[in-house]
């Protein structure tokens, strides 16, 4: 009867999980929940350990990350109680990976190191090679991309050894997120190519549709529009196919997006409508503000400015309800252009100022170096550059366009200062400006994580302010005795000849003559 009440917990743990791979996370939480109870019930430890671990995959997959520390924690401590050091090193990389999410890299780096060192003294390769593809992502996310490269390498090298198919595909997926980063297309697609052959021959639908969305968005970057539709396409038969309706819906939009750029209103429509149906029916609000915008240009584009701003204001709406700072930058500054259409120049200028305002927030937190060149060159500039060419124009303000188009330059240049090493201002101890450039990658990591649902956005919006809070308390510290070191590492709204008198301070001013000239 024990061994049937063992059985019926592992059938029950299967089907959660199972539920949870096919996008019904709820449902994988109550025969998760159902798993643990039994397991306690019948006094199988080993079984409560496992069902706590996976209950704290799924709560960190739907963004509740201290309720999933919580269930990880206990996981781990009963793991090392029962002496399971493989389930030990299974947890401290779950953590790890929480920890990540929240952007607290210190600790899931240790956590991560600590995993490697037990499944290295198990030789345990499979456990081995995940960790090198999750201390990767660390080095990714800190825009060590060397570092990064290297590590995803090392696991590739170790999964092609052992035959793991499934780990494989992934570090292929790692390498390509790389390069992606950094501004590498055709590595990037070679990369994802490679992962989906391998999804393929496995059968990893889910997997394999991720793949091809991805390298649709390059096609699309690269202006290959007809590959981009085919590619896309393909991606949302698979999703569909998977149950994945998320992914789908984001094939759906994407595929949207690439009939705009061909000029196809109809079809740009149609499949914008179809995404946004997709994003309500499963709850997914930023997919929902993001569909809702890209319809309201497409509408605007086609002269129907008027609809436009009604469904402007729905997307902005909800992207400030789930608090995605640089949603509502894009949403600002398309309805600031909308309103000019309609030719509501003060209208058109209120969004323009509110959307500079809150990219002033966005200092330092954009997360890597391809997301940082096509926001600042895209919304960033575009917004300054909005607002310079309408107060130069229609509303006849040149000085202060001028101003704006000096605070552009330096903007740039600010966003790009985020992760250089500046040396220590003479007389303040240099552990008082790492705690704060510690604080700074915390705040991009938390920004990275943002904007799931509602009910994380509104979370990790907390834990940004709590943050940010201790970012700038930081800075307070710094400022009477190295203003100029502060307003760097700020960012400080200031003229761009004012930015290379404080970069020549730094030692800094060769690269940015280099990269005006």
């Amino acid at each position: 009867e024990l061994g049937l009440s063992h059985g019926e917990v592992i059938s029950l743990s299967e089907l959660g999980l199972i539920f949870h791979d096919s996008a019904d996370s709820p449902q994988g939480l109550r025969y998760l929940e159902k798993a643990l109870a039994l397991s306690r019930a019948i006094g199988y430890r080993q079984g409560e350990a496992d069902q706590l671990g996976n209950l704290g995959v799924i709560h960190r997959d739907l963004g509740n990350i201290p309720r999933s520390l919580d269930y990880l924690n206990r996981a781990l401590a009963l793991h090392r109680e029962l002496g399971d050091r493989r389930g030990e090193a299974n947890e401290r990389g779950n953590i790890g990976v929480a920890y990540r999410d929240l952007g607290e890299i210190a600790k899931a780096l240790q956590y991560f190191e600590d995993a490697l060192a037990i499944y290295r003294k198990m030789e345990n390769r499979q456990g081995e090679a995940a960790t090198l593809g999750n201390i990767g992502l660390i080095h990714q996310t800190l825009g060590d991309f060397s570092k990064a490269l290297a590590y995803h390498r090392q696991a590739l090298e170790i999964d092609r050894e052992i035959g793991y198919q499934a780990g494989e595909g992934s570090d292929w997926g790692n390498l390509a997120l790389t390069y992606l980063d950094l501004g590498d297309t055709m590595n990037a697609l070679e990369c994802f190519q490679q992962a989906r052959n391998i999804h393929q021959v496995i059968g990893d639908q889910r997997h394999e549709a991720s793949d091809l969305s991805n390298m649709g968005l390059i096609y699309r970057r690269q202006g290959k529009l007809t590959q981009a539709l085919e590619t896309l396409k393909e991606a949302r038969a698979l999703h569909h196919a998977s149950g994945y309706l998320q992914g789908e819906a984001s094939d759906l939009g994407n595929l949207g997006l690439v009939y705009r750029n061909l000029g196809d209103e109809a079809q740009t429509i149609s499949h914008l409508q179809q995404a946004l149906a997709l994003d309500r029916k499963i709850g997914y609000r930023q997919g929902e503000a993001s569909d809702l915008n890209n319809l309201a240009n497409t509408l605007c584009d086609g002269g129907r400015a008027g609809e436009a701003v009604t469904l402007h204001a729905q997307a902005l709406a909800i992207a400030q309800e789930i608090g995605s700072p640089e949603l509502v930058l894009r949403i600002l500054a398309a309805r600031g252009n909308t309103y000019w259409r309609l030719k509501d120049y003060t209208a058109a200028e209120e969004d323009y100022c509110a959307c500079i305002a809150q990219l002033e927030t966005t200092r330092g937190r954009l997360t890597n170096l391809t997301h940082r060149v096509e926001f600042l060159g895209g919304v960033g500039w575009g917004a300054y550059s909005q607002i310079a060419k309408l107060l130069a124009g229609p509303l006849r303000q040149r000085a202060r366009a001028f101003d704006y188009a000096e605070q552009a330059k330096a903007r740039t240049f600010l966003e790009f200062l985020g992760d250089t090493p500046l040396a220590p201002p003479t007389g303040v101890d240099p552990a008082l400006c790492e705690s704060e450039r510690s604080l700074a990658i915390r705040l991009r990591g938390l920004t990275r994580a943002q904007g799931t649902s509602a009910s994380t956005g509104v979370e990790l919006s907390r834990e940004i302010e709590t943050v940010r809070l201790a970012w700038e308390s930081a800075l307070d510290r710094l400022v009477d005795r190295a203003p100029d070191y502060v307003a760097l590492r700020r960012g400080d709204p200031i003229h761009y000849t004012e930015l290379k008198r404080l970069l020549i301070q730094q030692g800094l001013s060769e690269g940015v003559q280099h990269q005006t000239g």
